[in-house]
């Protein structure tokens, strides 16, 4: 890395991008080791993956995608590897819900927002629908204030109802950890 480089990504992270094609209908694990070559220090990743057969016509959701909004240039930014953001900006999130059931053309799908932060639950919305015209897939997306969030890391948890769907397949979460920093 250049210097301007090195330094931002002290700050930002480091963003890897690959890509493979995965069959459906399977659980993966992801595991990246990277190494500092001058020093020697090591750092590893791990995530798993749910890639859900769409086609088998099943509620599936997205993993909840998360970006930075400027409250004022209302301008949103990804954010990626460390998902740190600042107290002046907003959080605003996003999921696409895929396969719901569908009365009279529409899909009656819930959605609820938990904010948590180690094992304590620090906000939970109420339960309440999710807009949609029918088309698919269906967006889920909102937006918090973080102005008067205490620096620190959070996890937020998405859960999607889908009212008209049997009790077995009814109900989906996904979640997300994010940094609050000054």
């Amino acid at each position: 890395l250049t210097k301007e480089d090195y330094q931002r990504a002290l700050v930002e992270g480091v963003t890897y991008s690959a890509s493979t094609e995965l069959p459906a209908g399977n659980n993966f694990q992801v595991r990246a080791v990277v190494r500092e070559v001058s020093s020697g220090a090591m750092g590893t990743f791990s995530k798993y993956l749910e890639i859900p057969d769409l086609a088998r016509g099943r509620l599936a959701m997205s993993s909840v995608f998360l970006l930075a909004v400027d409250p004022a240039t209302k301008k949103a930014v990804s954010v990626q590897a460390l998902r740190q953001l600042s107290r002046q900006q907003d959080l605003r999130y996003v999921a696409m819900i895929y396969n719901p059931k569908l009365k009279e053309g529409k899909p009656q799908l819930r959605s609820q927002l938990i904010i948590s932060q180690g094992n304590k639950e620090l906000f939970r919305e109420p339960d309440q629908p999710i807009e949609s015209n029918g088309t698919a897939p269906v967006t889920k997306l909102g937006q918090l204030v973080l102005a008067r969030v205490a620096p620190g890391r959070y996890v937020l948890t998405l859960v999607i109802t889908d009212t008209l769907a049997d009790k077995k397949t009814q109900t989906m979460a996904q979640s997300i950890d994010f940094t609050v920093v000054n």
